[in-house]
This record gives C-alpha cells, sequence and structure tokens, in this order.
C-alpha cells in the first residue's frame, strides 16, 4: 500500500508538476503512519530483574546489566545504570539509563537510554530497586521509527515550503500592483 501510494504520488507529479507540494506531503504522511504500523508490529520488549553481572537476550541483541553508581546532578540525585549491548554481528554500544530523585518537588523520573540507527531504536528504561543489588528493567527493540520521523519532517518541510510560497507569491503580485500604479482593490 505504501509503495503504491508513494508511485502514484510521483506520476501525479510527473503530469502536473504544480502540485509537486501536496504529493510530497502525501507521501510524508504515508511514510510516517508505515513508520508507526510497522514499529509497533516489529516491537520486542521484556520487562524482566537483573542483578549486576546478568545479562538477557532480546531481538538479536544481547544486554548485559554491568550495575549501577548513585550521581548527584545540578538539582537531582540519580542512581547511574551501565549496561552493555551487543548485536548477532558483533557490534557493541553503552546504554546509561538513570532513575533520578528530584528533592522540590518530589518527583522520581526515569531517564531512558536510546540507542538509534535508520533501522532500529534500542530502549533500556530502570524500573523499581528490588532486592540484591538487582533492578526490574525494560527492555525494547523497536523496528523503523526513523520512517515515522522522516514522514513528519517531510510533512513540515512541505507545510514551511507551501507557506513560504504563498508568501512569494503574494509579494509578488502587490509588487506588480505597485508598479503599474493599481491598488489592487476591485471598483
Amino acid at each position: 500500500m505504501t509503495l503504491w501510494t508513494v508511485w502514484s504520488q510521483l506520476f501525479y507529479v510527473r503530469h502536473q508538476p504544480n502540485k509537486a507540494g501536496a504529493a510530497m506531503a502525501h507521501i510524508g504522511l504515508v511514510l510516517a503512519m508505515a513508520g508507526a504500523c510497522l514499529s509497533d508490529a516489529g516491537l520486542v520488549q521484556k520487562e524482566i530483574g537483573l542483578r549486576p553481572g546478568q545479562q538477557e537476550t532480546l531481538g538479536g541483541y544481547q544486554f548485559v546489566f554491568m550495575g549501577t553508581t548513585p550521581v548527584r546532578g545540578p538539582n537531582y540525585l540519580a542512581d547511574y545504570a551501565f549496561f552493555s549491548v551487543t548485536d548477532d554481528a558483533g557490534r557493541r554500544t553503552d546504554m546509561h539509563p538513570e532513575k533520578r530523585w528530584y528533592a522540590r518537588p518530589d518527583v522520581v523520573m526515569t531517564e531512558a537510554a536510546v540507542d538509534s540507527t535508520w533501522r532500529r531504536d534500542l530502549y533500556i528504561t530502570l524500573g523499581e530497586p528490588l532486592a540484591q543489588e538487582a533492578w526490574s528493567v525494560r527492555l525494547q527493540v523497536k523496528s523503523f521509527i526513523s520512517l515515522l520521523w522522516l514522514g513528519g519532517g517531510l510533512v513540515v518541510l512541505v507545510g514551511f515550503w507551501a507557506v513560504g510560497s504563498r508568501m512569494w507569491r503574494y509579494r509578488q503580485g502587490t509588487e506588480s500592483l505597485r508598479a503599474t500604479g493599481q491598488s489592487g482593490l476591485a471598483v
């Protein structure tokens, strides 16, 4: 369906070039919808308890929990977690989610660790501390999030283009009226 819509919009523009903005906006909308559907369909997640040194495999990635350390921020205290993530090809990345405690107001916030590529996003979120240095952890692998951003960005870009071109055409019209000495008002 996505390919059909994109192809039909490109065909439409080929025969009516002045409709390029509308076609690009439709393509952006279709890409965003495809990204939302594919990311939801490809979502793999797991909520587990991990102790330092334990590992979990999810969606072709091996997540190793290395532990936490207390950290003081400008207006909060946090438990800063260390995770090492390795994919099937052996590529490794480090991720650091946090559990933050703000004194005023008395609020606890979770800062998820995110690692993004054009094909997938990895999310690690710290839950509550458990017994014996263990933490509850949510691991997520989401596919095609980049399509959602690409589509949304295209729609916004085309919106700015449409507003800018309309303003430019308006200015061109008023300048040509001034040059001919007309007011532009109908009598």
